[in-house]
Formats: structure tokens, C-alpha cells, sequence
């Protein structure tokens, strides 16, 4: 068997392909997986666990597993083989605890004081699409440049006298307190920190981080990745309330320091589903 995909049919190849057995006359359908869900994303493919794969079974397969991609091939009793999708976007819904537990990642994730009957990482949708097609939140030009055509660079977003959020985040705005007296604010990592890329981080109650690219790195063929609204803390005041802090933010926001070990587990996790998995 193939140790990895190695013939991705392009997404324009595939629009006159009707089942797997029209696919596998295209391509060598060895190198997808039993048991897997093969994804291509741009130029990065992922294998991921079929429900009945997964080590630690979520609730059904849209509550933290991964749905089956366009072609897919079934057995006796129409038991699900494996799957194959070649797609600029793929979302994950309540993302990742599951897939975690199957590569081993699980109990390396950072504990946020949100207990989920066992889960360790607050649920989150989880979007990945493709570097050259990314989703809306991943998008340096429509975070910092709408009314331009040019994407920013990180020197023209980042001025001399930006603030400090954190040891791992500049701090980019604070908003004024809504009707419950929290704080909307967004920082950007001060380094790469999941898919070689860095982090835009969009918080009030529950927060959104997205990888960006800017227009002064190099380029990069991993997927964008977009974790969407999770909740890393039960307090009602969310890190960015009170006058504590000139800016108006909590000088010492300690749930937030254990934002880059998140991301790099996360980025462990996309590490693993790039390998082809072992029989």
C-alpha cells in the first residue's frame, strides 16, 4: 500500500466523477486508507478517523468526528470503508477532544477550568480550508487592509509602539464594555504559532484564533485553520474587563497563557493526520 496520497486528483478532475469506482479509474484508490477519511485541502492531505475508527468514540459522528468526504466506498452491509474528498474547506463541528484522544494528544491538552464530562478541550468549530482559498477569518487583507487589494504586511500591521498583550501576543484593540460590562479585544501572536503561521485572536466571552498570512512571509502550503468560538473560561468577565490595566485589560490574564501550549497541541494533532496510518 502507498505510504501517503501521492497522486491528489485535481477538484476540476473530479467535477465528471459520479462514485469510487469512477474515482479509483482516475487514480490509485490504495492510497486512501481503510477505516480513514482522506482529505486534500490545498496542498496539504489529512487522514482522518472514521467513526469506527476513533479510539474514543464521540457522541455521533457531528459531535467531534469527521464526516465522510465526496467519494467513499462501502462494504458488506453497507459498512463504510473509507472516504475521499478533495475540498478548499473542510469544518469540524465540536472539534477536537475526540480526535485528539485517537492521536494520543489528548492528555497533553492544556486543562481551562471548563470540565466537559472528561473532554479536555472546550469544543470549537474548527475550519480548515486551503492556503490559497481561505475562509473569511483567515484573511490578513480583510482583518487589517479591507479597502486595499494588497494583502498587509505583518511590519505594516505591527507599529513601533504596539502594546503587549503577553509574553506570546501584541494587543491590537480593546472595545468599549457591552451591556455586561465585557470587553471585546483582539490580539495577533508575536510569532508563528500553529501552521507556521501566526495567530489572530478575536475574544469577549468565548474566543476565535485563526492562522493569517501576510504579504512579507513565505509562502506556505498548509491549510488555514479556524477555531471558532471556544470558551476557555467560566468567569463572567472575560480577561479584557475592569480598569485594572491602562488599556482596560486584566494585567495578568493567566487563562490566556496557556494559549500557545493549545496551539501547539492542535498543530501536533494536524502533524499526525498528515500520516499515512499505520495497518
Amino acid at each position: 500500500m502507498s505510504a501517503q496520497v501521492t497522486d491528489v486528483p485535481e477538484r476540476t478532475r473530479l467535477e465528471a466523477v459520479a462514485d469510487w469506482q469512477a474515482l479509483c479509474e482516475i487514480t490509485d484508490c490504495d492510497q486512501f486508507p481503510i477505516g480513514y477519511a482522506t482529505y486534500a485541502i490545498g496542498g496539504d492531505v489529512f487522514y482522518f478517523p472514521q467513526y469506527d475508527t476513533m479510539t474514543e468514540k464521540p457522541p455521533d459522528v457531528l459531535a467531534g468526528g469527521v464526516k465522510a468526504g465526496r467519494f467513499f466506498e462501502v462494504g458488506a452491509g453497507e459498512r463504510l470503508l473509507r472516504s475521499f474528498s478533495n475540498t478548499p474547506r473542510l469544518t469540524i463541528a465540536n472539534c477536537c477532544h475526540h480526535l485528539l484522544s485517537h492521536y494520543g494528544l489528548a492528555e497533553g491538552f492544556p486543562e481551562f477550568g471548563m470540565p466537559r464530562e472528561g473532554n479536555r478541550m472546550p469544543p470549537a468549530a474548527t475550519i480548515l480550508s486551503a492556503h490559497d482559498r481561505p475562509h473569511p477569518d483567515n484573511s490578513a487583507q480583510r482583518r487589517f487592509a479591507a479597502a486595499s487589494d494588497e494583502v498587509p504586511s505583518i511590519g505594516a500591521v505591527i507599529g513601533d509602539n504596539q502594546l503587549s498583550f503577553n509574553d506570546d501576543f501584541w494587543l491590537l484593540s480593546v472595545d468599549a464594555p457591552n451591556a455586561q460590562d465585557v470587553r471585546r479585544f483582539r490580539v495577533l501572536s508575536k510569532h508563528p504559532l500553529l501552521n507556521d503561521r501566526h495567530v489572530f485572536g478575536d475574544c469577549d466571552t468565548s474566543c476565535t484564533f485563526s492562522t493569517l498570512s501576510f504579504a512579507d512571509e513565505a509562502q506556505n502550503g498548509r491549510a488555514h485553520v479556524s477555531l471558532r468560538w471556544m470558551t476557555l473560561t467560566q468567569e463572567k468577565m472575560f480577561l479584557c474587563t475592569g480598569a485594572e490595566h491602562e488599556t482596560g485589560c486584566d494585567a495578568a490574564p493567566d487563562v490566556f497563557d496557556q494559549v500557545p501550549a493549545m496551539l501547539k497541541t492542535m498543530d501536533d494533532m494536524l502533524d499526525a493526520a498528515r500520516q499515512f496510518p499505520e495497518k
